[in-house]
């Protein structure tokens, strides 16, 4: 996954991803919701961490390409 590096199912919205992080992108695409970071967009998103921080991973979809 081009988001959050875990092992990709299949190409979505335009990028290889992983299951979680399609059923993230298009949830929040969806139902338009929007996120704040707490500590300013300086999230350190991996794997194990990619639930923590709900803006700076949609923030991370969309600049890993995935398109609504």
């Amino acid at each position: 996954c081009v988001v959050c590096g875990d092992r990709g199912s299949g190409m979505h919205y335009s990028v290889p991803s992983c299951n979680g992080c399609k059923t993230f992108f298009r949830r929040t695409i969806v139902s338009g919701r929007c996120y704040v970071c707490l500590k300013d967009g300086q999230c350190c998103f991996n794997k194990e961490g990619r639930c923590s921080c709900r803006a700076c991973r949609f923030q991370k979809c969309l600049d890993s390409g995935m398109n609504p």
